[in-house]
């Protein structure tokens, strides 16, 4: 499994692109508004779509799960991804967890997994044409937005769960010829926390560009190579701040956290 410790190194070479997908229609408006929909260089890198994880959805490498620190996925997004997967998703990712980071997968790391058990012939898999145009996912990065489920609006999570996706591929892309496993070329994301968390979209987006900044294209000195730390402390304060005046994410009921969302709303998909 490939792990979120790994160093970025000051050469990086991005080899994977990146297609952020979300059913809210503000979380997708707050990505175009962001440097990711209105500068040139981002072009290639980053595809911006709104609608459905699956349904429309074009074919990826890999999806990402913003997910809860055990690998509980019977809630939001992850239900339906479980709906999509089977359980059997679930039970590895918990194994993997449990196993390998002492039960829990803290916010700030990401863990990549196969999406389906090593026994599945994913040639054979029957996917309508309408689902990732008829093509298998072959990975899950889970990448906890929260520990639990709960507010985490004025907190930096989003930026951490993305860091750590971006630095998770980087690594599995680094060693995966040498434990013989397929490198991952694209990767599929919905918001980070802005439904039970409730982080506001705009806020989710900037702190996802800041996460790319940081990580990838390494153009964000306050984080990589402060003078002083009230660098980093001003930019960080502006990142739990900005879209204060803006729309919050969605907030469901208690119940709503745990309940399969079958017939999902604009404001009910990502966690």
């Amino acid at each position: 499994m490939a792990d979120s410790k790994a160093e970025a190194s000051s050469d990086v070479s991005v080899g994977f692109k990146i297609i952020l997908r979300d059913y809210q229609r503000r979380m997708v408006q707050a990505w175009r508004d962001s440097k990711f929909g209105t500068e040139e260089k981002y072009k290639n890198l980053i595809e911006i779509s709104e609608g459905d994880i699956f349904e429309g959805a074009p074919s990826v490498d890999a999806i990402v799960s913003p997910a809860n620190s055990f690998g509980f996925m019977d809630g939001g997004i992850d239900m339906v991804y479980t709906v999509f997967f089977g359980w059997q998703m679930s039970e590895r990712l918990k194994e993997v967890i449990k196993s390998e980071h002492n039960g829990e997968l803290l916010v700030g790391n990401a863990i990549i997994i196969p999406a389906y058990s090593p026994d599945t012939d994913l040639e054979s898999l029957k996917i309508d044409s309408s689902i990732c145009e008829g093509k298998p996912i072959h990975y899950l990065i889970s990448a906890p937005t929260m520990r639990v489920p709960t507010d985490v609006s004025d907190t930096m999570n989003s930026y951490l769960a993305f860091r750590a996706v971006l630095l998770a591929v980087m690594s599995h892309n680094k060693s995966c010829s040498q434990k013989g496993a397929e490198p991952i070329r694209s990767v599929m994301c919905p918001g980070l926390g802005t439904a039970v968390g409730r982080m506001p979209f705009v806020r989710c987006a900037e702190q996802m560009v800041a996460a790319y900044e940081t990580v990838v294209s390494q153009s964000l000195v306050e984080f990589i190579s402060p003078q002083s730390l009230m660098e980093p402390v001003i930019r960080h304060r502006h990142l739990i701040t900005v879209g204060k005046d803006k729309a919050l994410g969605s907030k469901p009921s208690p119940g709503e956290m745990f309940v399969p969302k079958n017939n999902r709303t604009e404001d009910s998909e990502s966690d």
